[in-house]
């Protein structure tokens, strides 16, 4: 079974082979020849095996022969090719020996699959964000099997006219939780991953809208003090779509999710109408008292940190001011 991470990459995967011009569909074959989609192209017929890692990106070795030596048989007991599609780098020397030794086999690797996502398309944003790793570094290697589409697709402008265009309101407050965790994702793709949304607590009486996790090595001053100085690696994500500001009620029930030990003190509120005062003081006394730390965003601080990106600058800089704001302000 796939975890949260490895079926985010795969469904992504599917999608970028989809938009290439491959007709792609779940694979239905016997366990021992089994792949994870299979897929058609140009009269040829293709079995599509998907490998994620955990950890920081790093050379791909041999280490994997088994799982090459398998889609390798697979391939060639229902006569098909085998492409394995890894979620990390493959030297240009790593893949000449692969399908060398392997005729029927094709390695696609992250640099490819970035060459064949368009900048700021909405597929661009879900491959980054299904990986644990920043991927500024990588440079984009275009590969025989996955021709770029050309397709351009304006999601950063789609993303903020529904924003703007969402009524405020409980009617419509899981419109406004897609629409800002669609922004999100697409500000903080390179600096966060999970993406873990509508979680209960234990006894079923509280829920978080999302949860997402601070990627390793993402270079971000605001991200990396969250983890040294809060010693937080998970982030929750709060969204109010209340017609009126929201209130310290709020921000106490946000603090209820937040545990030390779970390595998460750290919650951002989203309010589509803003705050009272009485949240501000609540957020302070969270976090004079508990040591948890409550940051509040109106929405339009999404529009705000998304065209801070547009123009190169890091968007978590807003977030590392309303910080500053906070803990400047303390009082004993």
């Amino acid at each position: 079974m796939w975890s949260y991470d490895d079926s985010e990459f795969a469904a992504v995967v599917k999608n970028i082979f989809s938009k290439a011009g491959y007709v792609v569909k779940e694979d239905s074959g016997e366990r021992d020849y089994y792949f994870d989609y299979i897929a058609s192209y140009n009269n040829e017929n293709y079995g599509i095996e998907v490998k994620s890692q955990h950890r920081d990106y790093h050379e791909l070795v041999l280490t994997l022969e088994y799982i090459i030596q398998l889609s390798a048989k697979a391939a060639t007991s229902r006569n098909i090719k085998a492409i394995i599609v890894f979620n990390g780098i493959v030297s240009s020397e790593t893949r000449i020996q692969i399908e060398t030794k392997y005729s029927n086999v094709k390695v696609v690797d992250i640099s490819n699959l970035i060459a064949a996502t368009p900048i700021n398309s909405e597929l661009r944003i879900r491959l980054v964000s299904a990986t644990t790793y920043n991927i500024d570094d990588i440079r984009p290697v275009q590969s025989e099997i996955l021709y770029p589409w050309l397709e351009h697709e304006q999601y950063e402008d789609t993303l903020i006219n529904e924003l703007h265009n969402c009524k405020a309101g409980k009617k419509h407050s899981r419109e406004f939780e897609i629409i800002c965790q669609n922004l999100l994702q697409t500000i903080f793709s390179n600096q966060l991953t999970l993406w873990r949304n509508q979680k209960q607590s234990n006894n079923n009486l509280y829920r978080f809208d999302l949860l997402c996790r601070i990627k390793d090595k993402h270079y971000s001053t605001f991200w990396g003090i969250v983890e040294r100085n809060f010693f937080s690696k998970y982030v929750i994500f709060e969204f109010k779509n209340y017609s009126k500001e929201i209130t310290q009620e709020q921000i106490y029930t946000t603090e209820k999710y937040l545990y030390s030990k779970a390595l998460r003190t750290v919650a951002i509120v989203v309010c589509a109408n803003g705050a009272d005062e009485n949240s501000y003081w609540a957020a302070k006394g969270c976090f004079r008292e508990s040591g948890k730390l409550i940051l509040i965003l109106e929405a339009g601080d999404l529009e705000t940190m998304l065209n801070m990106k547009k123009k190169g600058d890091d968007p978590s800089e807003l977030l590392l001011e309303k910080l500053d704001d906070l803990l400047m302000e303390l009082e004993k």
